[in-house]
């Protein structure tokens, strides 16, 4: 039977050394917001409140990611070894933002189109 490899697994084709690195891909959690329209008995999340991530503060987050990449500082987060990037949203309920989801990704997808980057193909 003959299947389509992962993003994953095609990179590791492609980098097989880096593949190893524990750096080689990583995920940005956003926390969009900490609102919820829903009361469940469960939720981890004890203080909600109405507060939401700013444009600025988010625009900043991806701006930096590719700094660190592009300073390659060894140790760090993001190094040029980080070939996938997976930006990840959570909050209170963080479909309350799609719309700063949806910027976000946007922006970050823009931003590696623009520096001809390799996240521009394998981020999430």
């Amino acid at each position: 039977m003959k299947y389509d490899l992962s993003a994953v697994d095609q990179l590791r084709r492609i980098y097989p050394k880096e593949g190893m690195a524990p750096e080689f891909g990583r995920e940005v959690t956003f926390q969009v917001t900490e609102r919820c329209s829903l009361q469940c008995t469960y939720c981890y999340q004890v203080n909600k409140s109405p507060k939401v991530m700013s444009w600025d503060v988010a625009k900043n987050i991806v701006d930096l990611l590719f700094k660190m990449y592009d300073d390659n500082i060894e140790g760090s987060f993001i190094t040029k070894n980080t070939k996938i990037i997976i930006l990840d949203f959570i909050g209170g309920e963080p479909l309350l933002e799609v719309d700063l989801m949806d910027k976000i990704c946007d922006y970050f997808w823009k931003t590696a189109i623009k520096k001809r980057h390799i996240w521009a193909n394998t981020y999430m």
